[in-house]
């Protein structure tokens, strides 16, 4: 059997206390998970591996979502109650909301990133531009 989603092993839990470790086992994974992947979304910004760079996008992307989705069902499974269906969609919207600003704040580390190294590449230009014509003035390159 392939690997259970965290609602099959919350759902399966013997205890509270048990429920609660699994929830914050999964939260760690999660974060682990996350930082994992802004590191890599960092290494493929600087070595300018733009397949890299959208499958990572991609991922945190898709990643985000499902466990967005997921987290009021571990918010319940650890909370003894169960909400009603006004409870639940305000669940649902302040999931979706913390989705976007995830979303969003992954979105302006790479833009930050993609500008620096823009701005970067600039100055390796210009010096380059710099070192060829020196170059020409001093007879090195030909005309």
């Amino acid at each position: 059997m392939g690997r259970l989603s965290i609602g099959q092993k919350l759902n399966k839990a013997s205890s509270p206390e048990r429920r609660k470790e699994l929830a914050l086992l999964w939260i760690n994974e999660w974060k682990e998970e996350h930082e994992k992947t802004m590191q890599n979304i960092e290494r493929a910004l600087r070595a300018g591996d733009d397949q890299l760079l959208d499958r990572l996008i991609g991922f945190v992307i898709k990643d985000g979502l499902k466990r967005f989705d997921a987290l009021p069902g571990v918010m319940r499974a650890i909370g003894a109650a169960q909400p009603d269906d006004k409870e639940k969609k305000q669940h649902e919207e302040q999931a979706l909301l913390l989705n976007k600003a995830f979303i969003r704040e992954d979105y302006n580390m790479v833009f930050k990133q993609l500008e620096w190294l823009k701005a970067e590449g600039a100055k390796r230009f210009e010096d380059l531009q710099k070192i060829i014509a020196t170059s020409e003035q001093e007879g090195v390159l030909p005309e």
